[in-house]
């Protein structure tokens, strides 16, 4: 998720889903270029 404060990702858990007493393991990373997405899906114009 892009930072509205500094030219930076954050990551997002859902505790929900993921207990903040475990410990994450990176699996698979992978760019994404968020104002892509954006534009295509009409929260970014032009």
């Amino acid at each position: 998720m892009p930072s509205a404060r500094w030219n930076a990702e954050n990551l997002v858990l859902f505790s929900e889903n993921h207990g903040v007493e475990e410990h994450l393991i990176v699996t698979e990373t992978q760019e994404f270029d968020w104002k892509v997405w954006a534009r295509r899906h009409g929260f970014l114009s032009d």
